[in-house]
């Protein structure tokens, strides 16, 4: 088990100027993290470098420059908001193309599994499991038979209910999820933060995930909105949450999610997230 980051951790500079991937990971690597989540999430929004037509060029030139550096990248996060892809709404194919493009970026740089979203079938309630079961299928098959043949697994996140219930919040439902692919290459991301807004013991729903448990994210929040805060910040209880992690095997990276330093000014970006890795650093010694 290894202390990791999102590279989005490093995103925009305080006054709103896009900080590149490439910088992102030299500042996780001086912080003190050698393993990173490489997302991807910026591609549908057209805000990523990756979005230019030298594409590859730059995932190879990523990928060296890892390298060098001595990081890893162990989890990508594609791109999400597939309810367009499976009901023909807004920029569909502009999605289904950025993701097919994410998984070859994920390929390149060594990414082991690529985290997306469940997709909600909409107009339908979350107990006709059968009916989103289906959306999913249809949203997701061709990344995750791509995704096979990159040597790479493909995990749903749970979700977290907003104003209206959404398929893949609960643990039950990511395991029929899960299990309805006949695939070895499919497993579950949990994210913590989503966890503690829909749960009163969110142990209960890692459980119940068990050996299906492929990749984490580590957040935290006072049990009322999805706050990205680091650990021990908020409500969880990571002690028992790392209990649990062991008890079933996992073996995975712990992927830290946060959002602490968007206002900071740029001197002192790099300092907070040397909390976060230490933060880390205790969370896998419990």
């Amino acid at each position: 088990m290894k202390v990791s980051v999102m590279t989005n951790l490093f995103s925009r500079k305080r006054n709103g100027e896009m900080i590149s991937t490439f910088e992102s990971i030299e500042y996780c690597k001086e912080a003190g993290f050698n393993a990173l989540d490489l997302s991807l999430t910026a591609l549908f929004r057209n805000e990523s470098e990756f979005n230019a037509e030298n594409w590859r060029e730059l995932a190879v030139a990523l990928r060296e420059k890892a390298d060098r550096l001595g990081v890893s990248f162990f989890q990508s996060h594609l791109p999400y908001g597939f309810s367009r892809v499976v009901y023909g709404v807004g920029e569909g194919e502009f999605l289904v193309e950025m993701t097919h493009r994410a998984l070859e970026i994920s390929s390149i740089a060594g990414v082991k599994w690529a985290v997306v979203h469940p997709v909600n079938c909409v107009g339908t309630s979350c107990e006709d499991t059968e009916a989103h079961l289906k959306a999913n299928h249809q949203a997701y098959d061709q990344f995750v038979n791509k995704a096979k043949d990159l040597g790479i697994g493909i995990a749903f996140e749970n979700m977290v209910d907003t104003k209206v219930r959404r398929f893949g919040s609960l643990a039950t439902e990511l395991v029929a999820l899960v299990d309805s692919f006949t695939c070895e290459n499919v497993g579950v991301c949990w994210d913590f933060g989503h966890g503690a807004l829909m749960y009163e013991n969110q142990t209960e729903g890692i459980r119940r995930v068990g050996k299906r448990l492929k990749a984490v994210h580590v957040a935290d929040n006072w049990g009322a909105n999805d706050d990205h805060m680091p650990p021990f910040i908020g409500n969880n209880n990571w002690e028992e949450i790392m209990k649990v992690l062991r008890e079933i095997g996992f073996d995975g990276n712990m992927v830290f999610e946060v959002k602490i330093n968007s206002n900071m000014p740029d001197e002192l970006k790099v300092l907070s997230a040397v909390y976060c890795a230490k933060l880390g650093e205790y969370l896998i010694s419990l």
